[in-house]
């Protein structure tokens, strides 16, 4: 996006397909950090993570930003290389949706404990 009226459009359109959102500051920041700038040509290729511990994917089944589909494409691309934990709520950003998020990333994130692919987190959504 590199104009006022691309952004406006993409509003509109996300308004029209997304009316509970209205606009969200967090996603209108993501579409307007790069207002304005140059327009990039960086193809994308599928390719293995290679790393001893494997990567921690965790997204919400509701996700509205990154799809529960392409998160578990990613994991099965990966094989080995990375788990798939999975909040069965909304939102985009799952640290902070339950106890059970919390302790899933902290337990990975200070000792590489990790998950067993598949662990589910139950909804904490009301």
């Amino acid at each position: 996006m590199r104009t006022y009226a691309e952004y406006a459009a993409l509003t509109r359109w996300e308004k029209q397909v997304s009316p509970r959102t209205v606009g969200s500051n967090r996603g209108n920041a993501a579409m307007t950090a790069c207002l304005g700038g140059p327009e990039t040509h960086t193809p994308q290729r599928p390719g293995t993570m290679r790393t001893q511990v494997p990567t921690l994917l965790i997204n919400s089944r509701h996700d509205p930003s990154t799809s529960h589909e392409n998160a578990t494409s990613v994991q099965r691309q990966q094989g080995q290389a990375a788990v798939l934990v999975t909040y069965e709520g909304s939102g985009h950003g799952v640290y902070d949706r339950s106890d059970c998020t919390r302790q899933v990333s902290d337990t990975y994130l200070l000792s590489l404990d990790v998950p067993r692919n598949g662990l589910s987190c139950p909804s904490t959504d009301k």
